[in-house]
C-alpha cells in the first residue's frame, strides 16, 4: 500500500493516542535531504520532531501548552506557545555525548522563555523581525540571582 504505521516507542497513557503514518520513501526523503522534520501541534498541544534513522522513521514528541509555530537559525530554535516564547540553543558538546555524529548533529537545550501578553496565532512576522524578537528577548534575560552572606 506504500503507507507505514510507525509506533512511537514505549508507550504512555498521555502518548497512547499519537500515532504517525507516512510513505514508505519518506525515510529516504528525509535522509536525501540530510533533514529532520518539527511540527507543532496547536490542539494536540505537542511539538513532533521527526527523523531518518537508518531507513526507520524515529518520532520524538514533547508537550507544550498550545505550541502556535516555530522558526530556526543561527543556532538557535523559537517555539512561540499560547503564554510564552521558549529559545532553544544548539549545544554541540552535548550532541556528541549523545550519539554518534553520523545520527545525531544538533541537540537544542531551552535556553529561557519569556512570557507574552498577545495571542502568538494572530501574529504574522518576517524572519528578520523574529530574529530581531529574539535578539530582544535575549537582552532582556534576567542575570542569574547574586547571593549574598549575611553576617549577623
Amino acid at each position: 500500500s506504500g503507507v507505514r504505521k510507525q509506533g512511537i516507542g514505549k508507550m504512555t497513557k498521555a502518548h497512547a493516542a499519537l500515532r504517525s503514518v507516512h510513505t514508505s520513501n519518506f525515510p529516504a526523503i528525509l535522509q536525501q535531504l540530510g533533514a529532520s522534520l518539527l511540527a507543532t501541534t496547536y490542539q494536540a498541544g505537542k511539538l513532533v520532531m521527526v527523523r531518518n534513522d537508518g531507513g526507520v522513521i524515529n518520532t520524538h514528541i514533547r508537550a507544550l501548552s498550545k505550541p502556535m509555530g516555530m522558526a530556526l537559525g543561527d543556532q538557535r530554535l523559537a517555539i512561540g506557545t499560547a503564554q510564552e516564547i521558549i529559545e532553544f540553543r544548539n549545544v554541540p558538546a552535548v550532541t556528541s555525548r549523545l550519539g554518534p555524529s553520523d545520527k545525531l548533529d544538533a541537540c537544542y537545550l531551552p535556553r529561557h522563555a519569556k512570557y507574552v501578553t498577545f495571542q502568538l496565532a494572530e501574529v504574522a512576522v518576517t524572519r528578520r523581525l523574529f530574529a530581531a524578537i529574539l535578539d530582544r528577548i535575549e537582552r532582556l534575560a534576567l542575570p542569574p540571582p547574586v547571593v549574598a552572606r549575611c553576617s549577623e
